[in-house]
């Protein structure tokens, strides 16, 4: 069996992210899809638990005061993003993630048992 893949897919908003991970999804129809929570709101086009794991400031820092987050950082310093630990799950199918610079640096830090691919 071939070790896990994780794919990070990494860029600026309107660079394509969620054009890629529709491909990917669409070809790779059980690769597992890693979301990211966060405490800001949803834009108009983003549905809770398929782009993203929305969440209050409060119940982030309950998680992040227990110990969950594989990773976490603050952008602009109002808005906090993290991925659960429990979450991050390898499988023979591969997982994608759609990740911020600093997501991407620290998933490549903590996933020892997967190959990572970044694509920026």
């Amino acid at each position: 069996m071939s070790e896990p893949l994780l794919i990070a897919i990494c860029g600026p908003r309107g660079a394509g992210k969620d054009t890629l991970l529709a491909i990917l999804r669409d070809r790779f129809s059980r690769m597992k899809r890693l979301l990211t929570r966060t405490t800001r709101a949803p834009r108009t086009c983003e549905e809770n638990g398929k782009d993203y794991t929305f969440t209050s400031n409060e119940e982030f820092q309950k998680m992040l005061d227990a110990g969950k987050f594989l990773f976490d950082f603050q952008l602009n310093s109002t808005h906090r993003y993290g991925t659960i630990t429990d979450e991050f799950v390898p499988t023979s199918e591969g997982i994608v993630a759609n990740v911020a610079a600093l997501g991407a640096r620290a998933l490549k830090k903590r996933t020892q048992e997967v190959i990572p691919e970044f694509f920026f």
